[in-house]
């Protein structure tokens, strides 16, 4: 991706997916469960304009079959310990993507190609992720544990990203962000 693109990009997702994700308008209702329609618009307007900027087009399929793969797994693990299962698969699409899209791919990258040091960009996201989970203005307990998992999800990040790339490590990671709030579910701590 382009310098300029990129930084469209980073401009484009936070703006989007932030308002998305703080106020929430319309939403279907299906009994137990909602969609968020904005999210949801906006979190496809976000994936079609990586895939778009980045020329990685060909890739899509590959991403595409690894996302299905990794949202099955979290409605298995979601069954095996006992929890609602679709409950689960939208944790993993409109909460784990969208904040790994927001903190990897759209902030993680282009502080990497300012050349600042990864381990400050793992901290500086990772403090970033912790401040937007309102819970934690109320119990700094919780707050440690979210910034202690924002620092382990930008390590998994990093460390995929630099194995097999950008796509894969927001998959990776949202996979890992998804395991840590289910487990949260069972504990009782989210």
């Amino acid at each position: 991706m382009a310098k300029s693109n990129s930084i469209y990009f980073l401009i484009f997702s936070i703006i989007g997916l932030g308002l998305a994700k703080a106020f929430t308008g319309f939403h279907l209702d299906f009994g137990d469960y909602y969609l968020d329609v904005e999210r949801a618009v906006f979190l496809i307007a976000v994936i079609v304009t990586f895939y778009f900027y980045s020329g990685s087009v060909s890739k899509l399929g590959q991403h595409a079959v690894l996302l299905f793969i990794l949202l099955g797994l979290s409605v298995l693990a979601g069954l095996v310990l006992q929890l609602d299962p679709v409950r689960a698969a939208v944790a993993f699409v409109m909460t784990a993507l969208v904040e790994e899209i927001l903190l990897r791919a759209a902030l993680f990258e282009p502080l990497i190609k300012r050349g600042i040091k990864s381990w400050k960009i793992i901290l500086g996201t990772a403090l970033f992720f912790t401040l937007v989970h309102p819970a934690i203005y109320s119990d700094y307990l919780y707050g440690v544990m979210v910034l202690v998992t924002g620092i382990l999800l930008g390590a998994i990040y990093l460390n995929v990203r630099q194995k097999v790339g950008i796509a894969y490590g927001v998959l990776w990671t949202s996979a890992a962000h998804t395991g840590v709030i289910i487990l949260g579910w069972k504990l009782n701590i989210i």
